[in-house]
């Protein structure tokens, strides 16, 4: 079977592409009880045209459950893998294997309802999600001490409609300097420079001790 080689709105669907992956958070709930019944039931729909259906349907939302095997087939679904794909982002799946880890006196194969996927999968969400800005806070770091004077948008436009001076000085929040005029006192001279006072001749001392006297030449 051929893989499908396009774009969706995951990103490319290519296994031979080397693209970032998507955070579990960008998903809603939605996503997440979908994933979960067409794991349980493949071809699972809420719409029909029948009203026998539907309540069928619906009845089975409160009666499906999964087990923690089935978990990677659920996360192939809730990331859109093609047959025979699997697209799913190791840190993803680190994350919910860590997540529905069976505590030491439960079996693997015990079931997961849906109220409690939903339940985890939020939890997921917001670690993920606190990750993503811890890792995001990490490239505003310069060898641990802080470089940016601004990580918030706003702040930033805060301050400059307050007009407020930085609180950082250049060599503070960059490695080295970014403009030709920042090169000069960037770094403290290593060369020691002797500065003598500049001695006048003669001719310009009788001048000036004339023009001290009120003599002018013109």
């Amino acid at each position: 079977m051929s893989s499908f080689f396009g774009l969706t709105n995951l990103g490319s669907q290519s296994p031979f592409d080397v693209v970032k992956g998507t955070p579990i958070h960008a998903f809603e709930p939605r996503d997440f009880q979908d994933a979960f019944m067409q794991t349980y039931q493949p071809g699972f729909s809420l719409y029909s045209e029948s009203d026998e259906d539907r309540q069928a349907a619906n009845a089975a939302l409160d009666t499906a459950t999964i087990t923690r095997d089935q978990l990677p087939a659920a996360l192939r679904c809730l990331y859109k893998c093609p047959r025979g794909v699997d697209n799913v982002p190791e840190s993803v799946r680190a994350i919910v294997e860590q997540a529905f880890q069976a505590p030491d006196d439960a079996s693997i194969a015990s079931p997961i309802d849906l109220v409690a996927f939903l339940e985890r999968m939020d939890e997921v969400c917001r670690y993920s999600e606190a990750m993503e800005a811890a890792a995001e806070q990490q490239t505003y770091l310069k060898d641990g001490v802080a470089t940016r004077e601004f990580v918030s948008n706003l702040d930033f436009r805060a301050k400059l409609f307050k007009h407020q001076r930085m609180e950082k000085e250049p060599r503070e929040k960059a490695l080295g300097p970014m403009t030709d005029t920042q090169t000069l006192g960037w770094t403290p001279p290593t060369v020691a420079t002797k500065r003598k006072p500049t001695k006048s001749c003669e001719e310009t001392r009788y001048a000036s001790a004339m023009v001290k006297a009120g003599v002018y030449y013109y």
